[in-house]
């Protein structure tokens, strides 16, 4: 029973330690630091480790480069991509806002409960959803 114990303890503990590794490879700590300071796990884990975070920086700073983007273009409403956003961030609230009626239709909730709710949406509109 002990060695089942063991045995579970040392895989939680190199699981949190994988995760320790990601964070500090995310935020671009030398990677040959983290060979030194976490030699419980092998050179191997840590490199596996370092591809993900490496993939993460990168959408990491992608993200930060639309953002300001954005904000620095969002006064052009002809700015092709400021209109991708726009229209992006339009539709997923709509298609949340869809969902929400739905789920209210589905508790049988009166149509001016609805309607109160969603004023920017006709009867004809709730109806179709």
């Amino acid at each position: 029973m002990s060695e089942e114990i063991d045995k579970y303890i040392n895989e939680a503990v190199s699981h949190e330690l994988k995760d320790i590794v990601k964070k500090l490879l995310i935020e671009s700590v030398d990677i040959n630091v983290i060979y030194k300071a976490f030699s419980k796990l092998t050179k191997e884990e840590i490199d596996e480790i370092e591809v993900e975070a490496s993939v993460i920086r990168e959408k990491n700073h992608n993200r930060e480069f639309w953002k300001q983007y954005r904000e620095e273009h969002a006064d052009d409403p002809d700015n092709f991509a400021v209109k991708i956003f726009n229209d992006a961030k339009e539709e997923s609230e709509r298609e949340y806002s869809d969902m929400v009626i739905k789920n209210m239709k589905n508790e049988n909730l009166p149509m001016e409960t609805i309607q109160q709710v969603f004023s920017n949406y006709t009867k004809e509109e709730i109806e179709r959803i």
